[in-house]
């Protein structure tokens, strides 16, 4: 009877390891998955930022240039800046308008697919 008890005892103490490694992995991967997530969400907001200021560099020249070109054309840099202003009003009223749209909802639906994608979709992701 105790050889019977002795076994069941070690059964246990086996199946509590057993149990106990589980969790452990299941915790390490979930740590995996959390560092993931959140490299890729730093990677896209640094993409984000980088494509930001390049393009307010861009926009930067282009402006200059429109402004020296307009001056050309109407003989005072004063008018040239007063159109450029405008035009940045009026591209600053459509971002507003238009912010939700272009800007917020591409946004959210881009976390949440980096969230709340399934193991399954990251390995077939991975293979193509």
């Amino acid at each position: 009877m105790a050889d019977y008890y002795q076994e069941n005892d070690d059964a246990y103490k086996s199946l509590a390891k057993k149990v106990k490694d589980y969790a452990d992995l299941r915790i390490q991967l979930a740590k995996l998955q959390i560092v993931e997530k959140v490299s890729q969400i730093l990677s896209l907001l640094v993409v984000i930022i980088a494509s930001s200021i390049l393009l307010m560099g861009a926009f930067l020249y282009l402006s200059m240039m429109f402004v020296v070109w307009l001056q050309t054309v109407t003989g005072s840099y004063a008018w040239g800046f007063l159109c450029v202003a405008l035009f940045f009003v009026f591209l600053f009223f459509l971002f507003v308008i238009f912010r939700k749209k272009l800007i917020i909802n591409p946004i959210i639906r881009k976390m949440s697919a980096i969230m709340f994608k399934e193991p399954e979709e990251e390995e077939v992701d991975n293979e193509e």
